[in-house]
């Protein structure tokens, strides 16, 4: 299913309240299983629509699924499971800036087959010094999947 979420950036502050302003999308695209490798792989669609470039993204979730890959369709270096000191958020970091305007396939590659469930897994988007966070459809990793 092709699931949007609007996200609103907002001032970077942990564990506060926040001020509004717009505008950056996420969407999940869906999920396919190789049997062959039986390894299951997410995609979303980030995009800063209007609005300053995106610094750095973001994806978490709970539970215990092992990550072969992550990144943006041609990014080599990505950083492992680490806590974004910027963002407060746990989970796998992408640190390529992408400009305004500009929308980039974001796809996480997990052993086993492992289904989908709603709202799954958190994202944080970084543009500047302001702060975009959400959930959205992604891996179920509430236990090990072959």
């Amino acid at each position: 299913p092709d699931i949007s979420h609007e996200c609103q950036a907002k001032i970077p502050e942990c564990e506060s309240d926040f001020r509004f302003v717009n505008n950056y999308k996420v969407t999940y695209l869906g999920r396919t299983f190789d049997p062959n490798l039986s390894l299951s792989t997410f995609k979303w669609n980030v995009s800063s629509i209007d609005g300053k470039p995106i610094r750095h993204v973001t994806f978490g979730w709970i539970g215990i699924c092992c990550i072969e890959e992550f990144g943006w369709e041609g990014e080599s270096n990505v950083e492992s499971c680490v806590k974004d000191e910027e963002t407060c958020f746990l989970g796998i970091k992408s640190d390529e800036k992408f400009s305004h305007g500009e929308t980039r396939e974001y796809k996480m590659t997990l052993k086993g087959d492992v289904p989908e469930a709603v709202n799954s897994v958190t994202y944080a988007l970084k543009p500047g010094q302001r702060l975009c966070h959400g959930t959205t459809t992604g891996p179920n990793c509430t236990e090990c999947f072959d």
